[in-house]
């Protein structure tokens, strides 16, 4: 075993990017979106629990349209979901999709039904088809119905050696399904007629010859096209408990029988219901294989008699099979065929020994017309494009199962399947074909595999006579010269001989399943296909399992869009790399996709194969010696479809690739180009999951130009905004040698010119310039990527070594990270903490990360670096994405909450609240607390706001005041060391009927200071309802408001006056202080909205009611009076935000202010006003004012000397009152 360690570092990676001279106006993804969004509150959001709605915030700088508008592929929060779990012992499987206008999916698929003999335990299996719909989107479907009833099959199974004649078939079992306008299934597929324990006993079928053979009971075998329907919706199927046989069984040719050996049936369905059938014959024979067209009437279907209308190979009325639409002395194999507008029917087809892709074209009321006016059988279709069949030199084709020896039996006799799609929302109908492509040779190994495709705008033309444009690949293109597949500048995204290929088998290529929206009516419509990738296995050792070392023998099913000007990188639709995605483990191998959309959705529906890796003696029980010269000793998870004989274990499965579309401006005011896109789950993920890639596109809004790879005019900077590729390596960098334009060789990202760079006028000029004046294009804004995810190869698994969030990010050139080593140059950058896992089998840092590249383990390390030998090459021409980070958490409670009290009555009580008030609520979270240590931490908060509209989150977190949140609790995690002291008046109720009461007051300035606690005694007069908030980080946050409003009403209060205990004031003391004349009166008086006038009054009555109390006059120069008291002279200028006390002088009242208070006990009052009430208070104890006898020395007078007499020293006159 390999040691691993884990290491911890800053990846940094800088990218591709180029020159140019043209302005482009690709949209720039601002303020760091896309990003997670919660459209309750208007706030930002990485977490969603499981099977809620995802929401996804776009920023652009320019507005999206309804042509090009902004699209979220949420494919990744979606599970392929297996039809079954358990394994199925079988070397081939097949599967196919449709969906009907009402939104019903529908399945077919192969299955094992059992096998011949029950009492015979190596009695060997018998298939049919199976039939299952969906009346939910996918998210249940029906019990399954097998088309055939009781009737059963067996599989076809392909010859090794098939470029001679009679070496049998050179077909696998499929299956097609279309639906017609009703919504009533229809099925073809391709079996062997026999399931009776034996082979055909001929190598063509011939009937004869079986029955000479003594095989009586399989005198009627042979590899047939079979076709089912259902007229009550896939409820029940005809013809009960058997088939209608489409292929010619009774034509004996040259002895060739070549009706008797037919595979591959495609299907479509006109607009009048008519169900077309285009095949392959004379399998025995592969060199003249034949294109075979066949027609199912509508009229016959309906009466639930149908046959195949009754035309032979050469036209003639009344013969079977269909008529022949090719050559009869060439080869054509694979054909596939499309309806376009006016039921005009395209057919296509391989010819591997003229090394081309033909086409030819018809009216489907002329279906059966082969003469040259027609569909002109004797001459070739219309060539599409050309490829290499021959194994010898195309060694991209020499696929990794194919053992030594091999290659010359199948030169020449590649199966191709090309695909045709038709858009018939163009004016005229564009015509699509699509192909796997390989051109490797032993000059140049390394070049790009890819997926081809042609276009041909219908004219009218028939049979052969359209013109096909030029051939055009899907992906980026490029080569290697050497054996080491590295490619300096950039390699392709694909490529010959490393982990990556579009295709491993050559012999039986993987259809490309393809088919054309309706998005844009009248205009066009966008192109969607979905396509395995990448190898089925490298070497192998004889009698032991196929080796899965890093997954290297896993393919992958990808899903890319075309818009009619780029194509998006492609994103890895099914793995079981990605253990969350639903694909079970067992399944390495993914196979045989098949998509579909309908009208007014979105979304695209997917159903595909997965088959197991087996080892030697890994055998179809019962078969191992049906398939002439089949290899048996390893087979691979494609089963037949690599001439590997032993069980796949195969599994159908079904996958929603989801997406949602918007160009709606959801910016308030309008302009600012912020888009929301929801997507809820169909199949939503079980467990939780991080980190999810959600695929964000939004291209130029003129042309569409920026979803994928392609490079922006003359740039050598491939992708959009979001997109990018990798050149070279470094220990801390993934990236370029970033060269400012003009430079030879210049690579950068952001502008097409110098003139762009250096006048900040590029492809992606941010809004800030941070170039300043370097003349270097840039790539938006410093940061504005953080907090995002980047897949660092978009061919490669979700695992965390592959995707990572981006810490930081530059928009402009930096300075070199690690000199001496590759790509040290300055250059643009992100930032991503990555856990990097080594292995101690390899050296230097290719042992890190994804930098574990394209080549497998197995194949020589080679010297590309000054002191690494690197045996993994890191993929240079690997593509990265930027996405949102979207985690889906475990299914999550919401929180609950209401505000019970202000409620509808509390204003209409009269009461109102000037220092406090007790609001009511509650606040319940069953799974999450203010204590948790997650994410999933309780956020809750108490708000006032005048009026009950506000309708969000965000918004009364914006607009209102707050009075209180969850750090009130010293246990809340949101609380950090140097916060005060919680009160921990604000709590979490036990249920969510368990009310609580929090006293709004005055929390205290070291509060308000420190978490912004609005205190009631400083909010202004006014009517208020309170709001309360709930937000657990994982829900979209919950709110509630009070069903009435509460009333502030700031008037004064007067808490104390004194005396406050018994005290006395007295004319006649001088010594005592505390009882001198004037008195000084204290009181605390307050207002907290006006500066209130006071007046103080006093009486020998303690029982003053309010109703004494006059005020006259405007405030703030009313006059306060309080009858059956007397006012304190002076005291009418006191203010409550400014005076505490007052002195009172008891002989200085009156209005002349010359007059003593009579002796006696008396209360003192104190009135306080404001500008619409007053305020009364009494202090709690009488005042004494006392008059004791005092003396006043008159004589002598201050400074004035008197002569006292010596003699008379023991006397002294005094004198008073003088």
């Amino acid at each position: 075993m390999s040691s691993m360690r884990n290491n911890f570092c800053m990846l940094m990676l800088a990218f591709t990017i180029g020159t140019g001279s043209t302005v482009f106006a690709q949209p720039i993804f601002e303020n760091q979106t896309p990003v997670g969004f919660s459209p309750s509150d208007s706030t930002r959001q990485s977490r969603f629990p499981i099977d809620s709605d995802i929401t996804v915030l776009v920023d652009l700088n320019e507005a999206a349209n309804a042509e090009y508008p902004v699209i979220g592929n949420f494919q990744k929060v979606e599970q392929a979901v297996p039809t079954f779990s358990t394994a199925e012992t079988s070397a081939a499987a097949s599967q196919a999709i449709a969906i009907d206008a009402n939104g019903v999916i529908h399945r077919a698929w192969i299955q094992r039904r059992g096998i011949v003999d029950v009492n015979v335990p190596t009695s060997s299996p018998v298939y049919g088809v199976v039939y299952a719909k969906s009346f939910d989107g996918g998210r249940s479907f029906t019990d399954t119905v097998s088309v055939s009833g009781t009737m059963r099959f067996d599989l076809l199974t392909p010859s090794q050696v098939m470029n001679a004649a009679n070496k049998g078939s050179s077909g696998f079992s499929t299956v097609e399904l279309v639906v017609d306008s009703k919504g009533n299934p229809r099925v073809t597929y391709a079996m062997d007629f026999s399931a009776d324990d034996t082979d055909d006993g001929s190598a063509t079928g011939n009937p004869s010859q079986q029955q000479a053979e003594g095989l009586t009971s399989s005198a009627r075998s042979f590899d047939g096209i079979f076709f089912n329907y259902s007229n009550d919706g896939g409820s029940s199927w005809l013809p009960s408990n058997s088939a209608v046989t489409v292929n010619d069984t009774t034509t004996v040719g040259t002895g060739t029988w070549p009706g008797r050996k037919t595979s591959f049936p495609r299907m479509a369905i006109t607009t009048t219901d008519d169900i077309f059938i285009v095949y392959q014959r004379a399998n025995s024979n592969l060199p003249q294989a034949d294109i075979m067209l066949a027609k199912m009437d509508s009229d016959s279907l309906q009466l639930g008699s149908a046959q195949p209308v009754r035309f032979g190979s050469l036209g003639t009325p009344g013969s079977l099979g269909g008529v022949r639409i090719d050559p009869d002395a060439s080869m054509g194999v694979t054909p596939d065929i499309a309806v376009g507008d006016g039921d005009v029917l395209h057919i296509v087809w391989a010819d591997p020994v003229t090394e081309n892709i033909q086409h030819k074209t018809i009216p489907a009321e002329d279906w059966n017309d082969v003469s040259i006016s027609g569909l002109d059988a004797a001459a070739a279709g219309a060539q599409i494009a050309t490829f290499d069949a021959d194994f010898s030199i195309n060694l991209g084709m020499q696929g990794s199962s194919l053992m030594a020896g091999d290659v010359g039996d199948q030169d020449n006799a590649v199966h191709l399947f090309p695909t045709v799609v038709v858009d018939r929302e163009s004016t005229p109908d564009r015509i699509y074909v699509l192909w796997k492509h390989t051109d490797a040779t032993a000059v140049l190994p390394g070049n790009d595999e890819n997926i081809l495709y042609n276009t041909y705008d219908y004219d009218g033309q028939i049979a052969g006579d359209g013109v096909w444009g030029t051939t055009q690949p899907v992906f980026s293109t490029g080569t290697s010269i050497s054996a080491n597949y590295y490619a300096s500048g950039g390699g392709p995204l694909f490529q010959n001989g490393t982990r990556h290929q579009i295709q491993d088998d050559w012999v039986y290529v993987d259809r490309v399943s393809a088919v054309v929206d309706d998005r844009i009516p009248g205009v066009r419509g966008d192109l969607h296909i979905v396509f395995s990738a990448g190898p089925t296995a490298h070497s192998a050792v004889a009698a032991s399992p196929m080796p899965l070392l890093d997954g290297e023998s896993v393919n992958q099913l990808y899903y890319t869009r075309y818009n009619g000007t780029e194509w998006e990188l492609p994103q890895v639709v099914a793995s079981s790399k990605n253990t969350n995605d639903g694909v079970l483990a067992r399944h390495g191998n993914l196979f045989g996709a098949d998509i579909s959309m309908r009208s007014g959705d979105d979304n695209v529906y997917m159903t595909f194969v997965g088959g197991s890796i087996r080892g030697q003696s890994a055998f179809a029980a019962g078969r191992t010696g049906a398939i002439s010269g089949l290899n048996s000793d390893e087979a691979s998870g494609f089963g037949y479809r690599s001439l590997k004989n032993g069980s796949i274990s195969p599994g159908n499965y079904f996958k929603v690739i989801g997406r949602a579309i918007t160009y709606d401006d959801r910016s308030n005011p309008v302009g600012a180009h912020n888009y929301h896109l929801t997507y809820n789950p169909v199949n939503p993920h079980t467990v939780a999951v991080a980190n999810n890639a959600i695929t964000i596109t939004a291209g130029d809004n003129q042309d569409g130009s920026g979803i994928g790879g392609a490079t922006p005019g003359t740039s050598k900077a491939p992708g959009g905004f979001l997109t990018g590729q990798w050149r070279n390596v470094t220990l801390s960098t993934l990236g370029i040698t970033s060269l400012s334009p003009g430079t030879t060789g210049a690579v950068f990202k952001g502008a097409v010119s110098q003139n762009q760079a250096t006048n900040n006028v590029g492809v992606w000029e941010g809004q800030v310039n941070d170039s300043g004046s370097s003349g270097f294009g840039e790539w938006g804004d410093n940061g504005d990527k953080n907090g995002l995810l980047v897949k660092l190869n978009v061919l490669g698994s979700d695992s965390s070594t592959n995707v990572a969030v981006i810490g930081s990010s530059s928009s402009s050139r930096s300075a070199p990270i690690v000199a001496g080593e590759r790509g040290t140059l300055p250059s643009q950058s992100l930032s991503v903490n990555h856990s990097l896992v080594a292995v101690a089998a390899m050296i230097g840092f290719e042992k890190y990360t994804f930098v574990s590249g394209t080549k497998s383990p197995s194949q020589a390390a080679t010297a590309l670096h000054a002191t690494t030998l690197l045996q993994h090459v890191v993929p240079m021409g690997s593509y990265f994405i930027i996405t949102p980070d979207i985690d889906i958490t475990a299914a999550n409670v919401a929180p609950s909450v209401s505000v019970l009290s202000p409620d509808a009555n509390t204003i209409g009580t009269g009461a109102f609240a000037n220092e406090t008030f007790s609001i009511q609520y509650t606040l319940f979270d069953s799974d999450d607390n203010a204590a948790d240590t997650d994410s999933d931490t309780l956020r809750a908060a108490l708000y006032a706001y005048p009026d009950n509209g506000l309708s969000t989150v965000q918004d009364i977190k914006t607009f209102a005041t707050l009075i209180v949140d969850e750090r009130d609790i010293s246990t809340a995690t949101t609380r950090v060391a140097t916060d005060p002291a919680a009160t921990g008046d604000f709590a979490e109720g036990s249920s969510s009927g368990n009310s609580q009461i929090y006293a709004w007051d005055n929390p205290g300035t070291a509060l308000q200071a420190a978490f912004g606690w609005a205190p009631i005694t400083k909010t202004l007069d006014s009517n208020y309802y309170i709001y309360i908030i709930g937000d657990d980080g994982v829900n979209p946050a919950v709110f509630a408001v009070s069903s009435g409003a509460l009333r502030v009403r700031h008037i004064p209060i007067v808490r104390s006056v004194a005396p406050v205990a018994a005290d006395t004031v007295d004319t006649g003391e001088y010594s005592n202080l505390a009882k001198a004349n004037p008195y000084k009166l204290k009181f605390t008086v307050v207002d907290y909205d006006d500066n209130a006038q006071m007046r103080l009054f006093l009486s020998t009555s303690s029982s003053l009611a309010a109703t004494a109390v006059t005020v006259t006059g405007t405030f703030p120069n009313q006059a306060l009076a309080l009858a059956g008291a007397t006012e304190i002279q002076l005291s009418d200028t006191l203010r409550t935000d400014e005076d505490i006390d007052f002195y009172f002088d008891v002989t200085a009242q009156g209005s002349a202010r010359d007059s003593v208070i009579v002796q006696g006990n008396y209360f003192i009052y104190a009135v306080a006003a404001d500008e619409d009430t007053f305020a009364l208070g009494v202090s709690s104890n009488s005042l004494a004012i006392r008059h004791s006898p005092a003396f006043e020395f008159t004589a002598p007078l201050t400074d004035v000397n008197i002569s006292l007499d010596p003699s008379q020293q023991d006397r002294f006159t005094i004198e008073w009152q003088r």
